[in-house]
């Protein structure tokens, strides 16, 4: 079974194979105090785990409140709420999901500039055990990575395509 994508935002992150290059940090200058109580921000991985964990969940509309503006540009919630909640029926409960890979991409071709992070999983689900599942976040300019794609195909199809 041969599952669509879901909200394709910005197409060309899930296909891109562009990496910046690492660039070396700036100079920093000494604070004058120390900042207290300020609140760690979440890194992309978490940002995507705790994504990911809300649709595992059923909690499709908060998924939805957790993604990027640019994510939400793609069509209403209701819309979200429905393709998502049918397939994530059809594949049945998350089972165990590893990561397979994490890419970096800076500015790329056909995205609104900024810095985005692809991370591809292989998910296996009580009713499909090998799903690939690719996730972009989006570093919003508050410091919040958000989710902008949400993909995935079975794996044994991607394995029929290349051969």
């Amino acid at each position: 079974m041969k599952y669509l994508l879901i909200f394709p935002c910005l197409i060309i992150l899930s296909c891109s194979s562009e990496v910046s290059p690492k660039k070396s940090p700036p100079k920093q200058s000494k604070p004058s105090a120390p900042v207290k109580n300020t609140p760690k921000k979440a890194t992309a991985l978490e940002s995507v785990k705790s994504w990911l964990k809300l649709m595992d969940e059923e909690k499709y509309s908060e998924s939805w409140d957790h993604a990027s503006p640019l994510f939400k540009k793609e069509g209403p919630r209701e819309e979200w709420v429905g393709n998502i909640k049918s397939i994530r029926d059809a594949l049945g409960k998350m089972v165990k999901r590893t990561k397979e890979s994490e890419m970096p991409l800076t500015n790329p071709s056909n995205a609104p500039p900024g810095k985005y992070v692809r991370f591809t999983f292989k998910t296996s689900f009580s009713k499909n055990d090998a799903i690939l599942e690719i996730v972009v976040v989006y570093l919003e300019d508050s410091g919040d990575w958000k989710g902008i794609g949400y993909f995935f195909n079975d794996v044994r199809e991607v394995i029929k395509e290349e051969k």
